[in-house]
């Protein structure tokens, strides 16, 4: 990434991650409201109509695509630049079992679900490992907890509590 962000300054390269994704994330939720965003969104519900409606469907896939291989390419160098190592136990297929877990755990297609998902499994993970060996056995209960309860994930929760809570309000409201 360069030596000025070489892992001898962690606030400065903490800083410096978290801006980056709080740019990438504003970025990608500025696109997903643009008419970008709604083609692929089209696409994805219905890509049968979208190619009759005349949308270049094969440009707009392929420019998400380079657009997500982008931003897991930044990803990865900044993951490398933190660790200043590469192993390749990090291709094993149970990182990315546990990065689809995370996502599941959050919700699947809800903005701040991914990140809900990974900051909750990593806080119970390492909570966990200080007072038992055995940590594995709760986060499965919380991952069945989700799956039979939450199916849409933990995001949808709250959506839906803040739904119900806009229902009651104008119910009261028009009395």
């Amino acid at each position: 990434m360069g030596a000025w962000l070489d892992g001898v300054h962690p606030d400065v390269f903490y800083w410096v991650v978290l801006v980056i994704a709080a740019l990438v994330f504003a970025c990608f939720s500025r696109v997903a409201h643009s008419r970008y965003g709604h083609a692929l969104r089209g696409i994805r519900d219905n890509e049968t109509r979208m190619v009759a409606l005349g949308y270049p469907v094969y440009r707009l896939k392929l420019a998400g695509f380079v657009a997500a291989g982008a931003v897991a390419g930044l990803a990865g160098g900044l993951l490398a630049s933190h660790n200043a190592f590469v192993s390749p136990a990090m291709m094993h297929w149970t990182q990315s079992a546990l990065l689809l877990v995370m996502v599941m755990l959050g919700g699947l297609g809800r903005r701040w679900g991914a990140p809900l998902g990974v900051a909750l499994w990593l806080v119970l993970e390492e909570t966990l490992k200080m007072h038992t060996d055995y940590w594995h056995w709760p986060l499965g209960v919380l991952l069945l907890f989700a799956v039979f309860h939450a199916p849409q994930g933990l995001a949808a929760l709250f959506e839906r509590r803040e739904g119900l809570a806009a229902l009651f309000e104008r119910r009261e409201g028009g009395r």
